[in-house]
């Protein structure tokens, strides 16, 4: 069980944007399968030092509400 908040991302990714979503758990986003879920941001926030220019401090983080939680199917030993 992993809970991710908030997803890491880069700025050039979410420059200008005011929400983003973020589709999980499928590995081709324009077909639906069974595993696939939807999250939307409940905020977006860029490296204060990124500079659309000169491309440095990318990276950005993508706050879900609510938070993915990954789980396995099958269980493991550890």
């Amino acid at each position: 069980l992993i809970f991710v908040l908030p997803t890491l991302t880069n700025g050039v990714s979410i420059f200008r944007a005011r929400e983003a979503e973020i589709i999980a758990g499928t590995h081709d986003i324009n077909l639906p399968e069974p595993s696939q879920a939807r999250f939307n941001s409940s905020e977006l926030i860029i490296h204060e030092e990124w500079s659309p220019l000169a491309l440095r401090h990318d990276i950005a983080l993508i706050r879900l509400e609510p938070a993915i939680i990954y789980t396995r199917k099958e269980k493991t030993s550890i």
